[in-house]
């Protein structure tokens, strides 16, 4: 296992310490388990944009870089 070291905020440092003892787990593993899972994620999303156009496009109502409205939609269906 190769080992990393990183600077925290003491803020944030106190919030590790305080999910690590809810969880009863070591902050090491804390860290560890949060970094795994964020890294398996399949893509990860930096803004709120991001994710807002990751959502609209999984619900069908953009592509091309533009948003589907009802109308269009509609339209589309009519005049294929």
């Amino acid at each position: 296992m190769t080992t990393i070291t990183v600077d925290l905020p003491p803020d944030i440092y106190r919030e590790l310490q305080e999910q690590a003892q809810r969880s009863g787990k070591p902050p090491e593993l804390v860290v560890r388990e949060w970094l795994a899972e964020r890294l398996a994620a399949p893509q990860a999303l930096s803004s709120d944009r991001e994710r807002a156009r990751e959502a609209l496009r999984a619900a069908g109502l953009r592509d091309s870089g533009r948003v589907r409205t009802r109308g269009r939609q509609a339209a589309e269906r009519n005049y294929p």
